[in-house]
């Protein structure tokens, strides 16, 4: 597309190669400061606009202070293009751009389709504290439509990656044998469940990517029970609310999917806002993919354990 070939043109002429490394170090840990400063604001825009509760916006920002302000190396391929989920809007955008920015690497950064005004806050701090406009650009839109069109173009050298296990396979294909990437898998983790595991402590957390849960066939309706119950307990409504366990989505379509999979039937309008309410799904046909799905992680799938 355009906006690609405009992008990576801007790459293209960037010198960022040329900053001896101390100053991309400086000009990142500059960033850091200046995310401590603003962390209440940037905390408060994250729930706006991604969703996620105080707590975990909160932590999406401690993790992007701690990111830039201790990247870790790695090697230098040329221009990258970093792709980033929506379940961490700040924090893993700092990490990968950091990490390519401190290698000497121009970024041309794709943010999740729904939380694109989140990674410009970081991209702004970045150009606020020294970075050439020419060493990080954003191309915001749906992932569709934009990253096929990116990673196909030669003038991407390595790419990273943070999200679904499907998207990181296409992201691997699409890049080939001779341009390498740094993919992170997320998804639903696997945990293994009985009668005496305490709930309490195992959602102290709360999961990014709704969990699969396996129990013993003898203690599945126990656990549904006690599941149930602990979600119950969870206050759902605005993030920006200190007392709200379960914020909305970040757009229309996720709201959708989400409703989807836990086969709630939409609302006759969205006007109120894109919640939806915890869920324990248990019933699932033979060779479902529906547990390996991505999913808030307030959605959950129990199934018996394999005999």
């Amino acid at each position: 597309t355009e906006e690609v070939e405009l992008a990576l043109a801007e790459a293209e002429r960037s010198d960022w190669k040329r900053v001896p490394l101390a100053e991309r170090a400086a000009i990142l840990e500059r960033t850091a400061e200046s995310q401590r400063l603003r962390r209440v604001e940037l905390a408060a825009w994250i729930c706006f606009e991604a969703g996620l509760t105080w707590t975990r916006a909160d932590e999406e920002v401690a993790g992007a202070i701690d990111a830039l302000a201790g990247v870790e190396a790695v090697d230098s391929f040329g221009t990258c293009a970093v792709i980033t989920p929506s379940g961490s809007p700040f924090e893993t955008v700092a990490r990968l751009c950091g990490a390519a920015l401190l290698a000497g690497d121009a970024v041309v950064l794709k943010p999740a389709r729904g939380t694109p005004l989140t990674a410009w806050k970081l991209v702004d701090a970045l150009r606020d504290a020294g970075l050439p406009g020419s060493a990080l650009t954003m191309l915001p839109g749906h992932g569709d439509e934009v990253v096929p069109s990116l990673l196909a173009h030669p003038r991407v050298r390595h790419a990273a990656f943070s999200g679904s296990f499907q998207a990181s396979l296409s992201i691997k294909s699409a890049l080939g044998e001779d341009r390498p990437g740094r993919l992170e898998r997320l998804g639903p983790q696997l945990i293994q469940v009985d009668a005496t595991t305490d709930l309490d402590a195992l959602f102290a957390e709360g999961f990014a990517v709704g969990p699969w849960l396996h129990a013993p066939s003898a203690d599945l309706e126990e656990v549904k029970g006690r599941l149930r119950e602990r979600l119950g307990s969870l206050s759902v409504g605005p993030s920006i609310v200190l007392a709200s366990d379960v914020g909305p989505l970040p757009d229309a379509e996720a709201f959708r999917s989400a409703l989807a999979w836990a086969g709630a039937k939409p609302p006759a309008s969205e006007a109120a806002g894109y919640f939806v309410e915890p869920v324990v799904r248990t019933h699932f046909g033979s060779g479902d993919a529906a547990p390996m799905e991505d999913r808030p992680g307030h959605l959950i799938a129990l199934t018996a354990a394999p005999a």
